[in-house]
């Protein structure tokens, strides 16, 4: 699978990895229409997971 993706055209490749980052990140976000209670604690500790990524990856 990986060779086959390496030997895409780069703009493919491009293409590829942008849609993936896009749905990852668009089912990421539309997690939040799952909670309906208490969004306000789960928004905070979803924040602060991120936060917490956002800081061990730099």
């Amino acid at each position: 699978m990986i060779d086959f993706f390496y030997n895409l055209n780069p703009a493919i490749q491009t293409l590829i990895a942008a849609s993936f980052a896009f749905l990852l990140n668009g089912l990421g976000a539309g997690t939040i229409f799952l909670f309906k209670k208490n969004i306000k604690e789960k928004i905070d500790t979803l924040l602060s997971i991120a936060a917490g990524i956002m800081l061990a990856s730099t």
